[in-house]
Order: C-alpha cells, then sequence, then structure tokens
C-alpha cells in the first residue's frame, strides 16, 4: 500500500496550469468561495435518482423485491444495453449502443420518448429536479427534459464519458476518458467548475461525509474531501482496473479488480482493512449492506462476504462470467451474468429462488430495482422488466 497526503488545491494549481486552463485562484478556491460545498449542504437529496440506487453505490434497494421469477415486458433498441437503467415514479431511463437515449413507461415498456446522440451511451444517468443527466461517448455532456426529452443544453467535452454521475447541490460530478474527474454546474449550462486528474479513466464517484470515492486505472483508490479541498489519502492496490466502482458502506470502502481479488480499506485513513481472493477476475460493483459484501466474479461464482473481515460466508455457481453488478432489496441479491440468466438468491443462504433467462448475455453495469420490478439490459438489445 502507499500512501500520499496532497493538498487538492495544489494537485488541481498544477493541473490547471499544465493544461494551460487558469482559472482565477487556480480553480477551486473561487469554487469554494461560491459556498457549493458547505459542510450543512452535503446531505443526498432523496429526489435524486441514480446508478446503484444511492451516494454510496451499495447497490441496495427498497423492497419490495421483485418475486414472480418472470420477464414483465421487455423493450427492443437497435443496440446492446450495457447502460445501467435509472428509474422515477413513471419512467424508466437508459442508454443503447445504438446513440439514442430512451424513456419507457415503467408499467408497460412502451416508448415515451427518445433521444439521438452521436455515438454510444454506456454510462447510467442521474435525475435532479426533473432533468436527466448523463454522458456520451460522443464527446457531450447531455441534460434533457425528463418529461419531454427536450434537450435542455449540452457540453461538449473532448474524449466523452463512459461513467455515471453523481450530482450534490446542483453539481454533477462524472469522470471521463482523458483522466479527469469533472464537476459541472447544472443551473449554469454545465459550467465546467473543476477537474482532478488522475494517472488513468476514473470510476463513477461514491459519496460519504463530504468525500468523494472512486477508482482509477492507474490501480488507486482515491478519497478526494470536498468540505477541506484536499486528497485525504490514496491508496495503491496491485489489482489492475475493472469496470466496477467502489463501494462505501461501514466506515469501509469496497471496490474489486482484474486480478481477483476483492478489498476493503479503511474510509478515514485509506489503510487496508482486508481482501478475499476470487479465481478469475472482478470486473464490477459490489453491493454492500450492514453485514454482507457480494460480489461476482469471471470464476462463475457469486461470493458472500462478511462485511467486517472478508470472511466467506456462501458461494453460488452459475454457468458463465458474472459480468453485471449485483443488488439487493429486503433479503434477497440479483445477479445477472454470461450464461443469459438473471438469478434470484436468498440474500443469508445463497440458495436459488429463481432464474429468468434472456436471449443473450447481460452485461449491464447494474440492474435497478423499483416497486417490485428490477430493470436489466441485455446483450440482446433488449431492456428487462422481471418481476
Amino acid at each position: 500500500m502507499k500512501m500520499n497526503r496532497i493538498r487538492f488545491e495544489k494537485s488541481i494549481c498544477i493541473v490547471l496550469i499544465s493544461s494551460f486552463l487558469l482559472l482565477s485562484s487556480c480553480g477551486l478556491p473561487s469554487v469554494r468561495r461560491q459556498g457549493l460545498y458547505k459542510s450543512e449542504r452535503l446531505i443526498p437529496d432523496a429526489q435524486i435518482y441514480r446508478f446503484r440506487g444511492d451516494y454510496q453505490n451499495t447497490g441496495v434497494f427498497p423492497g419490495p423485491a421483485p418475486s414472480k421469477g418472470r420477464v414483465k415486458w421487455k423493450f427492443k433498441t437497435g443496440g446492446i444495453v450495457a447502460s445501467s437503467p435509472v428509474a422515477d415514479e413513471h419512467k424508466v431511463y437508459f442508454g443503447s449502443n445504438d446513440g439514442y437515449f430512451y424513456a419507457l413507461d415503467i408499467e408497460n415498456g412502451k416508448e415515451i420518448w427518445r433521444f439521438k446522440t452521436e455515438n454510444d451511451v454506456f454510462a447510467g444517468c442521474s435525475i435532479y429536479k426533473g432533468v436527466v443527466y448523463f454522458g456520451s461517448t460522443d464527446g457531450y455532456l447531455y441534460a434533457l427534459d425528463a418529461q419531454t426529452g427536450n434537450l435542455v443544453w449540452k457540453y461538449s467535452h473532448k474524449g466523452g464519458f463512459t461513467t455515471a454521475p453523481l450530482i450534490i447541490n446542483g453539481v454533477l460530478h462524472i469522470s471521463d476518458r482523458r483522466s479527469l474527474l469533472n464537476a459541472f454546474d447544472t443551473k449554469r449550462k454545465g459550467k465546467r467548475l473543476w477537474f482532478f486528474k488522475s494517472g488513468c479513466y476514473p470510476s463513477s464517484p461514491a459519496l460519504q461525509g463530504g468525500t468523494l470515492f472512486f477508482k482509477s486505472c492507474d490501480d488507486r483508490l482515491y478519497a478526494l474531501n470536498l468540505k477541506r479541498w484536499e486528497l485525504e489519502w490514496d491508496f495503491e492496490f496491485p489489482n489492475p482496473f475493472s469496470f466496477g466502482t467502489a463501494a462505501v458502506r461501514n466506515g469501509l470502502v469496497y471496490f474489486g479488480g482484474n486480478k481477483g481479488f476483492v478489498g476493503a480499506v479503511d474510509r478515514n485513513t485509506g489503510e487496508a482493512v482486508w481482501k478475499f481472493e476470487a479465481r478469475d477476475s472482478i470486473d464490477r460493483t459490489p453491493a454492500v449492506t450492514d453485514k454482507m459484501v457480494y460480489v461476482g466474479s469471471n470464476d462463475t461464482f457469486l461470493y458472500a462476504l462478511n462485511a467486517k473481515n472478508g470472511e466467506l460466508i456462501w458461494r453460488f455457481k452459475a454457468a458463465f462470467a458474472l459480468k453485471s453488478s449485483p443488488v439487493v432489496c429486503e433479503n434477497t441479491v440479483f445477479v445477472g451474468g454470461d450464461d443469459h440468466h438473471l438469478y434470484s438468491l436468498n440474500a443469508t443462504s445463497g440458495k436459488l429462488n429463481w432464474k429468468v433467462k434472456m436471449e443473450e448475455k447481460t452485461r449491464s453495469g447494474s440492474p435497478y430495482i423499483r416497486n417490485g420490478v428490477l430493470f436489466i439490459g441485455s446483450n440482446d438489445k433488449h431492456l428487462y422488466a422481471i418481476e
């Protein structure tokens, strides 16, 4: 493990100067004076709907859980659906590799509107105050009216986006393919407020206690404090980057990687607490409850681990690799994989409740659960609603 404590202001100044983007007071202090990150305001907004269901990326959803084990409806797009869907009270939103971003009726799957981008839409979205925000690989960050799908604004950004945004107090945080974690002002048509440069592509951030936590393919896990404007710590792990994000709960930050181990580090210090080794890579994000961590692997197993010490509680074997992030609802864990199935398992014992077959494998970043229905994309070009 390697830990460095670096002042965020200094880091940002260096990045801005080297990029010839000289903002007032080297960028971040000017944002600080605007009061966008006052400590009392760093409270999650219950009316924001986003990737993994919460700000901590835990993948835990409120009940009721899907219980019937059948397809309620499915909707066909023109491309693979790798995007993580997000649902509000009336609609489910997602992107496709056909270049469109869709809004469907949550009850029957009928299309309400679609919006055309210029390239694939891989990542999930966030819905904030009636506006849907998402990035595309075409190099734009989009803001659409959630009711009509009309463009509110778009922001041109070199490199494009393949991660889901996180919004707090009107500031949108999203990583791009140029190794930057960016902050945009949703109230000023996406004006960029600041950016932080890591050594490689950052993941979608998680937020807890005023600190952003995110992985990067420079094999580091970062903790970026928004109240004090500093890098609290960075943890170097011998575990090459995977597409999953970090999840925060129980005073720990959990993550996986391509070397096949799941790790947990102390949320405050960045010190390693435990690790568990699977037999193959872990490509997605762990689901974390108060007591358990659930993670799928390319070795075909879903592992249930003790959240405090990483001890194996049970494991479930699928036919092929599990490349979609698991989610939890009530006492059930759900996971999809390359064997074309979505599995429903008892979260305590690992016993199979039921499984639903899709036409192709699923590598959707993360399913989403709302009102007893699970939404998940598939390589067969469909979005599925499973109840």
